[in-house]
């Protein structure tokens, strides 16, 4: 039992040096969706318009960020990455409250399907957002092979936005530990702009 508690002593220092190592170097400002994050150091960042470009339509929901450790096609290996989406709150009935948000976030992450090993929802609030955060495990084809991929993902909103950003970090289960820091520190550093 003893050992046991050691090393989950090492393990916890471990990922406190790793989680303190990563360097994010680029902030990125989206004054369209009213946040502000920071880029980890060498990842290619790619943006999206959820709303196909239909100056019409609302801003609409899906996906307006991607960052990949490499350039999109540079390999044949699975790419980790991040991708940053949004939903429109405005069509959801009256989301006004933190803990109505908060709530919405929980739902949106429980509406995922689970693959295997799910994390338990935890709630979270930081730098004028609220909402919740998991971590799951799935199993996804990729160049003909089987892959094993870990994701965490976090659902943040606030009322004076009236949008929820789905933040998720993807990478192999097997070097998921290696990149589960990059992840964190990254989703840490998003903030909200005044609206």
């Amino acid at each position: 039992m003893r050992v046991r508690l050691g090393c989950c002593a090492i393990s916890v220092v471990i990922s406190q040096l790793a989680f303190a190592s990563v360097v994010l170097a680029d902030d990125y400002v989206s004054q369209l969706y009213r946040f502000t994050m920071r880029i980890p150091a060498g990842w290619t960042k790619q943006e999206r318009d959820p709303s196909g470009g239909n100056k019409d339509s609302s801003l609409g929901t899906g996906i307006i960020l991607i960052l990949t450790e490499r350039p999109q096609g540079s390999s044949g290996s699975f790419n980790p990455n991040m991708t940053i989406a949004v939903r429109d709150l405005a069509r959801s009935p009256q989301t006004k409250s933190a803990q109505q948000i908060q709530d919405l976030a929980i739902d949106l992450l429980n509406s995922i399907p689970l693959g295997s090993s799910p994390g338990p929802v935890q709630p979270v609030s930081r730098n004028g957002f609220v909402g919740a955060s998991r971590q799951l495990s799935y199993e996804q084809e990729y160049h003909g092979q089987v892959m094993k991929l870990a994701v965490l993902t976090t659902a943040l909103g606030s009322a004076g936005h009236n949008r929820c950003f789905m933040i998720t970090g993807a990478a192999p289960m097997e070097s998921f530990a290696q990149y589960e820091p990059i992840f964190l520190k990254t989703t840490e550093s998003f903030e909200a702009l005044q609206p």
